[in-house]
């Protein structure tokens, strides 16, 4: 006997064979933003404290840089632990969503910047492939994790 009916864990309506995007992976997307922006820029940091000579003024604005996003880090760790990105309309819930999504957006623009620059720059292909890499990861989870705020917010996407 067959059935017309959508696959289950698809959007009402949808046609038959239909999936929704994995929820749990969506739902885990804000927590793995957090804790690969803490990878790599306290990796960042590490990197330029053991650097040979005094940090000059493009190392004090790349150890600015990494210092905030391991602050926002931080902090989205913070919210999520304490209360998580639930859709209860709760401050620390609001707060933790508007976390995400300057984490999100500021890792867009700082690695289109950086990714550009360390591409047509003076640097090795392996060092401009490692950073490509960590800048597609980068943008990919910071567009998952808004996409995961906004189902959250819309109810689509349990808590």
């Amino acid at each position: 006997m067959t059935t017309d009916a959508p696959t289950r864990g698809a959007p009402a309506g949808a046609p038959s064979g239909t999936r929704r995007a994995g929820p749990v992976a969506l739902r885990s997307t804000p927590l793995l933003l957090a804790l690969w922006t803490l990878f790599v820029w306290v990796g960042r940091m590490r990197n330029l404290v053991q650097e040979p000579g005094p940090l000059l003024d493009a190392g004090r604005w790349s150890l600015a840089a990494s210092v905030l996003f391991t602050v926002l880090g931080l902090t989205l760790l913070a919210g999520l632990a304490a209360r998580g990105l639930g859709s209860d309309g709760s401050p620390l819930a609001r707060a933790s969503a508007a976390v995400t999504v300057a984490l999100a957006g500021l890792s867009v623009v700082v690695w289109l910047v950086r990714g550009v620059d360390i591409a047509l720059g003076d640097h090795s292909a392996a060092f401009v492939a490692v950073h490509l890499v960590l800048a597609a990861v980068s943008i990919s989870l910071a567009g998952l994790a808004v996409l995961a705020v906004r189902a959250r917010a819309a109810g689509r996407l349990a808590s």
